[in-house]
């Protein structure tokens, strides 16, 4: 996982937000409420999250850990895009 710098004397910033629910309508039965949580706002962009990147989301008992991916999907796809452009020449 890749690790954002902060400067020395700054604590990272906690942000407080209220998990909702959505309901699914499986099948005919009754409507299944599950947890949902939605992160958004420019302190994502500030901390590292740009739009398209892939997260990995570590999951603890009362615990998200959140981090960009190693491996962004558009790093492998250029990846590859250059090895097949290389190889068909």
């Amino acid at each position: 996982m890749q690790t954002i710098a902060t400067p020395r004397n700054t604590k990272p910033a906690t942000r407080r937000i209220t998990i909702c629910s959505k309901s699914y309508n499986r099948f005919g039965s009754r409507n299944t409420p599950y947890p949902v949580l939605r992160l958004g706002g420019k302190w994502l962009q500030d901390s590292g999250f740009k739009i398209g990147h892939v997260v990995d989301i570590i999951c603890e008992k009362g615990r998200l850990t959140n981090a960009i991916a190693k491996e962004q999907k558009y790093e492998a796809l250029q990846e590859r895009f250059q090895r097949e452009k290389i190889e068909i020449v």
